[in-house]
C-alpha cells in the first residue's frame, strides 16, 4: 500500500476536485440569488405598505375611481361615490387582501359616513376623525376654489374657517368642535361667492 498515485488515480482525484469547485460555485450563486431575491421582496413589501403617495396611486390600489384623496398625520382618507351616494372614509392596510400574487393592499374601512349625490353646485356632509369635525362633499361647479365654513363654537361664539378646494371632491378639517357649522360658503379664485347652504336649525 502506498506509493504515488497511477494515472487513472489522479484522474478521478482530479475531477473530484473540480465537482468540489463546481459545486461550491453553485452554491454561491444559489446563495446570492436568494439573497437577492429575498432583499427584493422586503423591499416591494415595504413599497406596497407604503401610504399610497398621491390620488393616482391610491386609486389603482382600490381599482375606483376617488373624487378626493389625502394624508392626515400618515393615514390616507379618500371622498368618492359609489350608489348614488358621496362617502368619506379612511384606507386601512389589509396585509392579506385577496388577490393574486398575494401581496398588501390598502382597502376602505367600510366605518364611512355618507351624503346622496348633488346636482347642486357643491354639496357637504359631516364625520368625525379622532373628535376632529371634517366638512366634505361633491364639486359641480369647477368655478369653486375655496369653501369658508361658519362654525359654532358655543360660548366662545362664531368663527369663520376658510380653505382652498378643487373639484371633483373634497374634504376640509375643521378642528374640535363642540357643535356642527351653521353657513357654508363656496367661492370662486376671485373671492365672489358661488353657492351658500345654511345649516341653522
Amino acid at each position: 500500500m502506498g506509493g504515488s498515485l497511477n494515472e487513472r488515480e489522479k484522474v478521478i482525484v482530479t475531477a473530484a476536485q473540480a465537482m468540489h469547485k463546481r459545486d461550491r460555485w453553485y452554491s454561491t450563486v444559489v446563495m446570492v440569488l436568494l439573497v437577492a431575491v429575498l432583499a427584493w421582496g422586503v423591499w416591494g413589501f415595504a413599497q406596497l405598505t407604503d401610504v399610497p403617495e398621491n390620488q393616482g396611486a391610491a386609486e389603482g390600489q382600490l381599482e375606483r375611481p376617488l373624487l378626493f384623496y389625502d394624508v392626515w398625520d400618515g393615514t390616507p382618507y379618500v371622498v368618492f361615490a359609489s350608489g348614488g351616494m358621496i362617502h368619506f372614509d379612511r384606507l386601512i392596510l389589509d396585509r392579506g387582501s385577496i388577490s393574486w400574487p398575494p401581496s398588501p393592499r390598502w382597502q376602505w374601512s367600510g366605518k364611512w359616513e355618507s351624503l346622496n349625490v348633488s346636482n347642486e353646485p357643491a354639496s357637504a356632509g359631516f364625520a368625525r376623525v379622532d373628535g376632529e369635525l371634517v366638512v366634505f362633499g361633491q364639486i359641480n361647479d369647477l368655478s369653486i376654489a375655496r369653501i369658508e365654513v361658519l362654525n359654532d363654537f358655543g360660548a366662545a361664539g362664531y368663527e369663520w374657517h376658510g380653505e382652498e378646494v378643487e373639484g371633483p371632491g373634497y374634504a376640509v378639517r375643521q378642528g374640535t368642535l363642540v357643535h356642527d357649522p351653521v353657513w357654508i360658503n363656496w367661492l370662486d379664485a376671485a373671492g365672489h361667492v358661488v353657492y351658500s347652504i345654511s345649516l341653522l336649525r
